[in-house]
């Protein structure tokens, strides 16, 4: 009789408490990362009678939280990367919608600057066309300025964002180590701590959208929290804190260091997953290539065209001076933790060999080497770095002065702020170098067809630049110099005198007579303003293969080919994601026609329970009833 009573009761007790894990099932059906919770009856130790067991009801074992954990690494790794992948989409769409916009952009500023040029080899003395080269070099100009100043912006909002993710990581780092410290003291306790580990999970969810991690569980229960590619950030001894410091090479900069939670010691570290990750990837990869590739093209233009300039006069018969100043380009700066005296001067070596890359500079002691800031690779160096011998890689020479000592560090950055530094050197449109130093002409008297042309003018600073020369030839195929020499002639060919480069051709005869001479009073000169409107199209990078309107072009065109690559990784990261989320769900998540069932399986179970209470008490008050009689 006690045993059906019994059976009765613990019926009563175990699927009450059936009952109230499906309710609460039901009740946080929406609530973020919480998992299905499941009670666990079993039979409880039967009772002998007469020599046979009997059955004595039942007990609750457990309750069992629905969690599995290779589905919950999933969830992990797919965040991290979608954390990551988001972060390099938003900034990539950003940079390609400044560069590619037709109003804002640079391209059609490019292009209407070459057409004044252009426009202005028509008529050189005009000054109304010289003033519009002007006002479209300053239109140029303020547009580099006005894109290089916004990436800029771009890339200190980056770094803001880096402190605040490091900040939001740190106040997660601590929750993840105070749950590990609650759910160890209730670890072997009567209840079993299935909430704290909802709320665990929830927040390693979240951190993982931060930075990328991996979870290892110890034996008490706490999860170690593995910052990839393999620091630290939560132990069994609580929370290590990262921290967002000025870089010792860039103090506009953020680099992130791991601090640790006992001994207080910092150490650099590099992250590569999460949004973390991905900030600190679009600012490098991203922004400042950018800005390094668009500070190429700008130094370009300054270069080649006030190489240009100085190599004809303008109407007052100077030599020209620079179109085009650029501030803060050809950059050094040491590292603020170097020990050593050394300083940098950098300047452009080989323009047709000038990647525009920016760099970190190391010494060891006794050599230098140059590392790309963009993928990290280090590039072929030579050199010592002496005047005589100055370091060169990539187009560009350094000269070190002062005394390095081993393991100090200089950013090289030629190009970097050179968008945001190139201005209009020139204010009097008079002082455009329009026309050639030197004229040449065929003598009245010649029998032959035979003409000279100028091609150009190959070293400005030649002393005799401006002397006259007369060429005359001895016979068809040998001529002299202001009567000295003998010289081959051949149809055609380059001929170089006194750093003037200028071309014969035809078939001249004996006593044929030509002249080189200063270009005096030449007003409709022409000749340097086609030379500077031929650099639109004219290759000076990728030895000669790419022109200035062509390096911003390919600018546009990587960019745009890298946010779309981008945004199509983050769909399919967004897919995989969104997979191992619906997997979760069918793991942990609540079905509600499923709690609905077992509420009425339940409630029928529990009303049948009763009934064996009351048959029981029944059958108590028969036998009692019985006895008394």
């Amino acid at each position: 009789m006690s045993g059906f009573f019994t059976s009765g009761l613990s019926a009563l007790t175990g699927i009450r408490t059936a009952l109230d894990v499906t309710g609460q099932n039901i009740a946080n059906v929406n609530t973020p990362g919480y998992s299905r919770q499941r009670a666990d009856l079993i039979p409880s130790q039967p009772q002998r009678t007469l020599g046979n067991s009997v059955g004595n009801g039942v007990v609750v074992d457990g309750l069992t939280r629905i969690y599995n954990q290779f589905v919950f690494d999933s969830i992990v790794d797919t965040t991290s990367a979608q954390g990551r992948l988001s972060q390099l989409s938003t900034y990539s769409d950003r940079v390609n919608n400044l560069l590619a916009d037709p109003e804002s952009g640079i391209a059609p500023t490019i292009q209407a600057f070459f057409d004044s040029i252009q426009d202005a080899t028509a008529d050189p003395a005009s000054i109304e066309l010289r003033q519009a080269v002007l006002g479209e070099a300053q239109a140029l100009a303020n547009r580099f300025n006005r894109i290089g100043d916004e990436l800029e912006n771009i890339a200190a909002e980056i770094d803001r964002n880096i402190g605040a993710t490091v900040d939001e990581i740190n106040a997660l780092s601590s929750e993840v180590a105070d749950l590990n410290n609650r759910i160890a003291a209730q670890q072997n306790g009567p209840i079993p701590p299935n909430d704290l580990l909802d709320q665990r999970d929830l927040a390693l969810t979240r951190l993982a959208d931060l930075i990328g991690i991996e979870t290892v569980e110890d034996s008490a229960g706490s999860v170690n929290v593995i910052a990839l590619p393999g620091v630290s950030l939560v132990t069994s001894g609580g929370a290590n804190e990262l921290v967002a410091t000025d870089d010792p090479l860039n103090p506009t900069r953020r680099r992130i260091e791991l601090r640790s939670g006992q001994t207080g010691a910092t150490s650099p570290i590099e992250l590569s997953s999460g949004q973390l990750g991905g900030l600190m990837a679009a600012r490098t990869t991203i922004v400042d290539n950018t800005r390094d590739l668009l500070g190429q093209t700008a130094l370009t233009l300054a270069t080649t065209l006030n190489t240009q300039a100085a190599r004809g006069l303008d109407l007052a018969g100077n030599f020209g001076n620079d179109i085009f100043a650029v501030d803060g380009a050809l950059s050094a700066r040491p590292s603020a933790d170097n020990t050593g005296s050394a300083s940098l001067t950098v300047s452009i070596d080989d323009l047709a060999t000038f990647t525009g890359d920016s760099y970190e500079l190391l010494f060891n002691g006794t050599n230098y080497q140059a590392i790309r800031q963009s993928d990290g690779e280090a590039v072929t160096i030579t050199g010592t770095g002496s005047g005589a011998d100055p370091l060169r890689f990539n187009g560009i020479s350094i000269v070190v002065a002062g005394v390095p000592t081993a393991d100090d560090r200089f950013a090289v950055e030629p190009t970097r702020a050179a968008a945001s530094g190139i201005r209009l050197a020139l204010s009097d449109a008079e002082d455009l170098a329009f026309a050639a130093p030197v004229s040449a002409e065929a003598d009245l008297s010649n029998v032959s067809g035979a003409a000279i042309s100028i091609n150009t003018t190959v070293d400005i600073d030649d002393p005799d630049l401006l002397s006259s020369s007369v060429i005359e030839f001895v016979n068809p195929t040998t001529y002299t110099v202001n009567g000295a020499g003998s010289f081959t002639y051949v149809d055609g060919d380059p001929i170089t005198l006194n750093g003037t480069e200028f071309t014969i051709s035809g078939s001249p005869v004996a006593g044929d007579t030509f002249r080189l001479q200063a270009n005096t009073n030449a007003f409709g000169d022409n000749r340097n303003a086609i030379e500077l409107a031929g650099f639109r199209d004219r290759g000076v990078l990728d030895n000669g293969r790419t022109g200035i309107v062509g390096s911003y072009g390919r600018i546009v065109t990587d960019s745009g080919i890298r946010t779309r690559n981008l945004q199509a990784s983050v769909e399919a990261q967004d897919a995989l994601r969104s997979a191992a989320v619906r997997q979760q769900q069918e793991v942990s998540g609540v079905d509600l026609d499923e709690e609905a069932a077992n509420l009425v399986r339940f409630q029928q179970a529990y009303q049948a329970a009763t009934q064996l209470i009351a048959i029981s008490d029944s059958l108590f008050d028969s036998l009692i009833g019985a006895v008394r009689r």
